[in-house]
């Protein structure tokens, strides 16, 4: 039932790519669903990068790995807690990390911040820390231990094809990380392959009245 979501998702960032838009605060809120299809929301941390660029945008970026808010740590790739330059892959890896949400019921660096940190305070919504040094040690750890594989639910899962999608979204290294459109292309073969239909093609629109979201 995910893969026709994360497929509209997936045609979604393609478009954002080709514009050099990196949206920035990709997370399950900020996705409403609409009739069965997935709307982009809030743009407010959205900045513009060079499109022409497979990973890293070119122009400056408001995002570095300093100051990081601890409850935000959790949804940035591990390059961008290292304060090098913003690009699509961004997009890519928050898109896997909202695919995590409605495949695993959570985000695995969450997960793992919160396994490894017990000292943090974490509720279901955020995890918050008025320690300066453990937003630190929060950054270091997802910057040089966290892995898909850190979270058991990963390998608890039964559908392979979920599996890989997530490891191909949420691979740490940007060479292993698939592009936007490497994941649309890998993820239409599979609901191909599987018989789940998609749905077809549209153009972008905008939505000036409230939506109310379906995401539970």
């Amino acid at each position: 039932e995910s893969l026709p979501i994360l497929v509209d998702l997936l045609r979604g960032i393609r478009d954002l790519d080709g514009q050099g838009i990196v949206h920035g605060g990709l997370t399950e809120r900020n996705v409403f669903v609409k009739n069965g299809r997935p709307l982009l929301a809030n743009f407010a941390s959205a900045v513009i990068v060079d499109a022409s660029d497979d990973h890293f945008g070119r122009g400056a970026s408001t995002w570095t790995g300093r100051n990081l808010p601890l409850a935000d740590i959790a949804r940035w790739p591990p390059e961008t807690i290292l304060g090098l330059p913003t690009g699509p892959s961004n997009n890519v890896y928050q898109t896997g990390l909202v695919f995590a949400a409605m495949s695993l019921g959570h985000n695995p660096a969450l997960w793992f911040l919160i396994q490894e940190m017990p000292e943090i305070v974490a509720d279901k919504r955020k995890v918050t820390s008025w320690d300066p040094a453990l937003d630190d040690k929060a950054q270091r750890m997802i910057r040089e231990r966290f892995s898909l594989q850190s979270d058991p639910h990963v390998q608890a899962l039964e559908d392979s094809d979920v599996r890989d999608i997530l490891a191909g979204l949420l691979a740490t290294s940007l060479d292993q990380r698939w592009t936007a459109v490497g994941a649309l292309e890998q993820t239409l073969a599979i609901a191909k392959r599987r018989g789940i239909e998609v749905p077809s093609e549209r153009e972008a629109s905008r939505i000036d009245e409230p939506v109310a979201s379906d995401w539970a």
